[in-house]
């Protein structure tokens, strides 16, 4: 795109450079944001504040550690995020090699101001209002406010942006960034003086430094004062908080409390009728509806779910992008081709959801574990309710996705058929997956279950189910391959390729089917070592 951006005369090193600016501007709202979620947790909610604050250790030691922690926890996924786009603008100004060693430090004032900017909002929330709550509150906005931002994104189709001529329009649009509110911030600093590195113009450059450096100094100097003055103030908060709301939760003359307890009322129906249906005893009814109830009661799960929910939307709109009458045009099979090959990208969502909540569900149960495994229900009713918990929803996840696209592709019935079965198949293969590599990288001890997915065990799963669905659609390739042939063309298969067809349907069914035995069966032997 850039090289693309270089064929436009006179304001093309106009808008790479404007274009950098932007990409600055939207990681400081997304970093400042990152920056109160991560800070509310590493000063506040962690579980081994006591050790530190009961040690020798000054007040100044104290800071600079969880300054330095949340800064990385916040940070490190932008830092690979601009790897390859540092390593476009470098290739594309011809920079000499030593750039790639000096551009980490240059955006190191820009992570410690939203760092700064970050653990001063913490602080100031968390001596105000109750810190659990105000962490909850704090990632459900963040989620919503990313969702939006992406959905927004989307309607703007950037992907338009390969076409030459829409530069000049797009060009309009990041003139308007050139305002006193955006080159103000440091972001619009930072990208002068990368783009002053890449053309080795130096000129400019000590003047651009200091207006670059003089806010990210200012709020990481203010940020310590206000982590110096109200730190301990929101530690014992959060310290007493949570009696504050067992004492809310436990007043039966509450009307709110009344109203949720009608609630589950009802649910507690819903969920024993399912389990009439499910021709579930009533030990495992009983873990199915602790399931549901952990869900409601757990605010994290929630946000999960939205982030879930926004990727529906995104990838629903995406298919709706796609030209499905044009495919038709070129070639009839076209449609029905790409249905086919957008099972994969279901299969990813799938994975990605049963990752969030399939992956991590037997760790949830921490210490409760040991009482579950000494009641009654033996260790395979109970596998089997949380493969049950986990693989309803993704079905009907995969089943909404399949149905979706492969409306909006306009494909063949017995192709939509048999596309539904397919994302069936996987998302309940690929539930017993997660729940067997779940049991085997399971962690009773973790102090946040969120974390739990982005472990070794949750890539292990993920690259797990990856290398699963591609077999799983070669073996399904050729009989695809023929269907296509004979219907857009006089073609007949002979007796050894209808063999070949149907030996390879059957073989992915039972690899689907097999995997999910061996899967169940591994998680209820390995159980018991979590313990």
């Amino acid at each position: 795109m850039l090289s693309l951006m270089d064929e436009v005369e006179l304001i093309g090193a106009i808008l790479k450079a404007y274009l950098l600016s932007a990409i600055f501007l939207c990681l400081l709202f997304m970093l400042i944001f990152s920056n109160i979620i991560n800070s509310l947790s590493s000063l506040f909610l962690s579980e081994d504040l006591d050790l530190p604050l009961a040690s020798p250790l000054s007040i100044f030691s104290i800071y600079i550690s969880r300054f330095t922690e949340v800064m990385i926890k916040s940070s490190w996924m932008v830092i690979i995020l601009l790897i390859p786009i540092m390593t476009a603008y470098a290739a594309n100004y011809h920079s000499p090699w030593f750039f790639h060693l000096i551009w980490p430090f240059l955006i190191l004032p820009f992570l410690s101001l939203c760092t700064g900017t970050g653990m001063i909002i913490g602080c100031i929330m968390a001596a105000t209002f109750p810190v659990k709550r105000t962490a909850t509150a704090m990632k459900a906005i963040f989620v919503i406010g990313i969702g939006i931002s992406i959905i927004i994104l989307r309607l703007l189709q950037p992907e338009q942006l390969v076409v030459p001529e829409k530069f000049y329009d797009f060009g309009r649009f990041l003139m308007s960034l050139h305002s006193p509110a955006a080159t103000s911030l440091p972001g619009y600093y930072l990208s002068k003086i990368i783009i002053s590195f890449l053309q080795m113009d130096f000129f400019h450059l000590s003047s651009l430094s200091v207006k670059y450096l003089v806010l990210p100094l200012i709020l990481t100097t203010a940020s310590w004062f206000v982590f110096k003055k109200l730190f301990i103030k929101g530690w014992r908060k959060m310290q007493i908080s949570p009696a504050a709301d067992l004492t809310e939760k436990t007043n039966l003359n509450n009307p709110m409390n009344h109203q949720r307890h009608l609630n589950q009322s009802f649910l507690e129906k819903v969920i024993e009728k399912t389990g009439k249906i499910l021709k579930l005893t009533c030990g495992e009814t009983v873990i199915l509806k602790k399931e549901v109830l952990i869900f409601l009661r757990t605010p994290a799960l929630w946000i999960q779910t939205a982030m879930i929910f926004v990727i529906i939307l995104i990838y629903i709109y995406n298919i709706q992008l796609l030209p499905a009458k044009s495919l038709a045009s070129l070639k009839a099979e076209l449609p029905s081709i790409t249905a086919f090959c957008n099972i994969a990208f279901i299969t990813f969502i799938v994975t990605a959801a049963a990752l969030r909540f399939g992956f991590p569900s037997v760790s949830m149960e921490r210490n409760a574990l040991a009482l579950i495994l000494a009641s009654p229900c033996s260790d395979k009713n109970y596998i089997k309710v949380k493969f049950l918990a986990s693989a309803l929803p993704l079905m009907l996840l995969a089943l909404l996705l399949s149905t979706t696209s492969s409306y909006l592709f306009e494909s063949a019935t017995l192709v939509t058929i048999t596309v539904i079965l397919d994302t069936l198949l996987l998302a309940v293969t690929i539930t017993s997956f997660a729940l067997m590599f779940g049991v085997i990288y399971g962690n009773l001890n973790s102090a946040d279950f969120t974390e739990i997915p982005s472990g070794f065990g949750g890539m292990i799963f993920m690259i797990w189910s990856s290398v699963f669905t591609i077999v799983f659609l070669g073996l399904q390739a050729y009989p695809f391959y023929m269907h296509f042939l004979t219907t857009s063309s006089i073609y007949v298969m002979n007796a050894p390729e209808k063999v070949t067809v149907v030996m390879a349907m059957i073989s992915s069914i039972a690899l689907c089917f097999t995997s999910l035995y061996f899967s169940m069966k591994k998680a209820v032997k390995n159980l018991g070592d979590l313990i």
